[in-house]
């Protein structure tokens, strides 16, 4: 880092702005002085936070979810059909997904790989988009955002993916 001699304004009024871009001895600014005080670790605080609050909401909702393929919920039949599948096939395909669903969840709470939070973007958002291809309302897809928006703030929050080694890493905070 290239060390700066800051000059003094002569002018008083123009010492506040100068405080905040001259550049100390060790070559650093004293704006990155005040920033990594109290403040800066405020908003990793809140940052961390904000990853735990998602974290959980991700979970609850795939657990859920999964809970109900588990049992073979009889309003989640055709949800399935709605695609093609027989009636018979959604029942031996539940149980398979509800699993994914939980396997999801626990992933999602304690190890959030961005594949992940990409998968569960993917999937959320295909099954509440499956409401309306199967006759529901469009409400039904709008009430559901926040199943595939919870994820999506996480992977956000994370950092999306520039490489594809990034997909199998968790940002850590």
């Amino acid at each position: 880092m290239n060390k700066r001699i800051c000059e003094k304004p002569s002018d008083a009024r123009r010492q506040k702005n100068f405080d905040s871009q001259c550049t100390n001895c060790t070559g650093e600014s004293k704006f990155f002085d005040n920033i990594a005080g109290d403040g800066f670790s405020q908003i990793l605080k809140i940052t961390k936070i904000s990853e735990w609050v998602l974290r959980v909401g991700i979970f609850g909702t795939f657990l859920g979810h999964g809970m109900f393929g588990l049992a073979v919920k009889q309003s989640f039949i055709p949800l399935i059909t709605g695609f093609g599948f027989s009636e018979s096939m959604a029942v031996k395909l539940l149980p398979l997904i509800g699993a994914t669903d939980i396997v999801v969840a626990f992933l999602a709470l304690l190890w959030p790989i961005r594949i992940v939070l990409m998968w569960a973007i993917l999937w959320a958002f295909a099954t509440a988009l499956s409401r309306p291809i199967a006759g529901e309302p469009i409400w039904d897809f709008v009430e559901r955002s926040a199943n595939w928006a919870a994820p999506l703030a996480l992977l956000a929050l994370q950092g999306f993916p520039k490489k594809l080694k990034d997909v199998f890493t968790i940002h850590d905070f």
